[in-house]
């Protein structure tokens, strides 16, 4: 949506959208998403199909930029059968390309496409109507869509038509928009050259521009490249301008988050840790800032919604009410003028009104119930939110102890190596050494880290691939031979990132401790559905052990300790001479929303 007032809609909507637009642009879509649930409670105003589009179009909008999805899909279907009512192609072609930005944001790809295709033809090449989508914003949409398929070459086709566009419409944030998309997709297929020179050519139409989180945007791309390139010396370079870029008030949180992202995993990546433990940092904080701020703007959005949505069908049903008692007053009316029928029709009237008023209070009695069951789902939103931000700082404690210790080991070695260098060479290799062991441990866990708040990891397949990494890894070095049986059905459970991170560090242990003490050459791994619970056993057929006399380890106690916080429990058999077999066994409901089929 533009920034302009549109046309034919009333003068009361006309303002709202003015003051909705102006908190949208300085995004406070809680502001906004107030406005319009206010202009939605005037039951006295009588508003037009067009200032109804506009209203819910806006709203869908909103909902858009709060990342509430399913809530403003409902607002862009709605507001799509008002343009279908009347035979507008260019609203039916709005709608059409903000269903599908709502479907990109799900992941429904191929869905997005169906609206982003219905929408091209829909919109005229060339219209004056800036509060509406221009059709080269439809096909670089769509162009993203493909971006996200890793299917550049279809990318490149609707970005090059919408940069056509845009360059004829003199739209530079458009054209740069679609510049970056170029980029990344050439990145997406090793052309790191036509990469930097589509990056380049974004940068050159926003560099001066007020279009602060662009530049950010495309310098991350362009490190990004250099990066991939091999070339870290151009990487440090448009890290550098990124980290002045950050300073610049008329930037995004978001372009910053991203930036600050890539920039921390270009850094691990080259062995910057230092650098990198910084970025890390900065970018826990900013997120937690943004997660913070982003929760409170979207449950005082979400509790407008619902009460906007529970007075629309309360006025709904009273208006429906009030017509129904209307024309029930003119049938009295009129059947009081024949005498002859008087008893006949009065006792109708009474039963008619009885059978209304029953049905009224049955409505309300229903709608009561929809109250109550929003509110619980309201809180159950924020007890969930909550659950996030804990386990988060959780991290975040983590990385300052467990990182912030090895850390200065590392410069304890390393001082006291240098002061050992030439009277005792010796002593000041084996301290090298304790520094490159510190170091690695510093990665390894800085891996599972960045690894578990990942939400793209947020389920069973992202679990099991890390479990074969990390086994692989540590046991192709000791001639161990690993064998997977894993459940299809098993791909269906979401766990929580808490979840996902202790289940992988049980795992963690229990192979360090195989390659450290079973002496084994198999090892079998199972992941399964028992019943409610999800199960993972490992088996090897090393030495064993007593119970008895390993009950007390750290190992197996902080493991104890991890099954325990999933509510679940931890299953150990083992016996000298006859290998061991450790089974891990949760109950889905407990670390997981989803469902097993």
């Amino acid at each position: 949506m533009g920034q302009n007032r549109p046309l034919n809609v009333t003068e009361s909507v006309g303002e709202v959208i003015d003051r909705a637009t102006k908190f949208m642009a300085r995004s406070a879509y809680d502001s906004a998403g107030h406005i319009l649930n206010e202009a939605f409670a005037q039951t006295n105003v009588s508003y037009t199909d067009l200032d109804l589009y506009y209203l819910l179009s806006y709203e869908a909008e909103n909902m858009y930029y709060n990342a509430l999805f399913d809530q403003g899909l409902n607002s862009a279907y709605r507001s799509l059968e008002l343009a279908e009512a009347m035979r507008n192609d260019t609203l039916i072609g709005n709608t059409e390309n903000i269903l599908g930005l709502f479907l990109i944001n799900l992941d429904k790809y191929d869905e997005a496409l169906v609206h982003f295709r219905r929408a091209i033809p829909l919109i005229p090449i060339d219209h004056s109507l800036d509060y509406l989508s221009y059709r080269y914003q439809v096909l670089a949409n769509a162009g993203e869509c493909f971006l996200k398929k890793h299917m550049p070459d279809s990318a490149f086709h609707y970005a090059r038509l919408g940069l056509e566009e845009a360059h004829a419409r003199g739209k530079v944030r458009g054209e740069a928009i679609i510049s970056w998309m170029l980029a990344e997709a050439w990145l997406d297929k090793s052309g790191f050259d036509s990469s930097m020179v589509n990056a380049r050519n974004g940068l050159a139409l926003v560099e001066s521009s007020p279009h602060r989180d662009l530049v950010l945007t495309l310098y991350t791309t362009m490190m990004k490249c250099c990066n991939a390139a091999g070339n870290s010396d151009s990487v440090y370079h448009w890290m550098d301008r990124g980290m002045l870029e950050l300073q610049n008030p008329l930037n995004t949180d978001y372009a910053r988050s991203e930036f600050l992202e890539a920039a921390s995993d270009i850094c691990i990546s080259l062995k910057a840790l230092d650098r990198g433990a910084d970025l890390v940092r900065r970018w826990k904080q900013l997120q937690k800032n943004l997660i913070d701020k982003q929760q409170n703007q979207r449950l005082g959005i979400l509790k407008d919604y619902y009460e906007k949505n529970q007075r629309l069908v309360l006025v709904q049903e009273q208006d429906l009410a009030q017509k129904n008692q209307i024309r029930l007053r003119n049938t009295i009316a009129i059947i009081l003028g024949i005498l002859s029928v008087v008893l006949v029709i009065l006792i109708t009237i009474f039963f008619v009104y009885y059978r209304q008023r029953q049905r009224i209070s049955k409505l309300e009695y229903k709608e009561q119930l929809r109250k109550n069951e929003i509110a619980f789902e309201l809180r159950a939103l924020e007890h969930r939110m909550a659950a996030v931000s804990a386990e988060r700082d959780r991290i975040a404690s983590d990385l300052h102890d467990d990182i912030g210790a090895s850390l200065s080991s590392i410069r304890i070695y390393s001082g006291a190596a240098q002061k050992r260098f030439h009277d005792q060479p010796e002593e000041a290799v084996r301290l090298i050494e304790l520094i490159n062991q510190s170091s690695s441990g510093i990665m390894d866990r800085m891996s599972d880290i960045v690894w578990a708040i990942n939400p793209k990891n947020d389920n069973v397949e992202s679990i099991v691939f890390r479990m074969k990494s990390q086994a692989g890894e540590m046991f192709s070095l000791l001639d161990i031979q690993v064998e997977y049986h894993i459940e299809p059905d098993t791909e269906n459970i979401q766990p929580t990132m808490m979840a996902r991170r202790n289940i992988y560090l049980i795992f963690k242990e229990a192979i360090n401790n195989i390659a450290k003490y079973s002496k084994a050459s198999e090892v079998s791994v199972t992941l399964k559905i028992v019943g409610q619970s999800l199960v993972l056993s490992m088996a090897d057929n090393g030495v064993g052990f007593e119970i008895d006399a390993a009950i007390g380890g750290n190992g197996l106690s902080t493991m104890r300790r991890r099954a325990e916080s999933l509510h679940g429990k931890l299953i150990l058999h083992a016996a000298p001479g006859k290998g061991t077999r450790l089974e891990l066994e949760v109950q889905i409901a407990k670390i997981s929303d989803s469902h097993v089929s």
